[in-house]
């Protein structure tokens, strides 16, 4: 499965993107904002999004309605702190799929994406 990883932390994205390789899941591109994850998904057509609901250009929410505005079917999974957890929940009132609370688990992560990829 082919995943798009959006996170404004370098370091969170190399840590999703870790975990994400070592289930067997395949990072197909990575964005640091919001603009960018929607050229990225654009460009790259990936099976999944995981978004940082929190972004330096612009909140989740407006992230997710972007995606699923270029794109009804668009798998998105939110991802946030505990203390994110009514961010988290309103993106996924905007329709993201499901989300995974930071820190990763690799197990978390590995469920998380295999629910995506059998809803």
């Amino acid at each position: 499965m082919r995943v798009l990883v959006v996170d404004d932390a370098a370091v969170m994205r190399a840590l999703l993107g870790a975990i994400l390789r070592s289930k067997g899941f395949e990072v197909a591109g990575e964005a640091a904002g919001g603009a960018d994850a929607l050229a990225q998904y654009r460009a790259l057509r990936p099976e999944v999004v995981t978004l940082d609901v929190t972004l330096s250009d612009m909140d989740g929410v407006s992230a997710v309605r972007a995606l699923l505005e270029h794109d009804p079917a668009a798998r998105i999974i939110a991802c946030g702190f505990s203390s994110q957890r009514a961010l988290v929940d309103a993106a996924c009132t905007a329709g993201a799929f499901g989300y995974m609370t930071k820190p990763f688990a690799p197990l978390q992560v590995a469920e998380a994406l295999e629910r995506a990829r059998n809803p």
